[in-house]
């Protein structure tokens, strides 16, 4: 794929994780202190998972070089 499509679906999954952190964020102050700590867990986890997703979607141009 082309730079720019490769910007935009990183784009979006970046989006999507923001997304999720605010919807976590905004119920905060009502909710006990441990749900809280799971939602941060959650949202960290998310993003390796959306990071890894894109890493297998788009693999690094390095590991396909030819070694001289």
């Amino acid at each position: 794929m082309d730079t720019l499509s490769r910007e935009v679906v990183f784009d979006v999954l970046v989006a999507a994780c923001d997304g999720l952190e605010r919807r976590f964020r905004g119920a905060e102050w009502t909710i006990s202190p441990a749900i809280r700590i799971a939602n941060k867990i959650n949202i960290v986890i998310f993003r390796y998972f959306i990071y890894k997703l894109y890493k297998i979607i788009f693999p690094s141009r390095e590991k396909n070089s030819c070694i001289e």
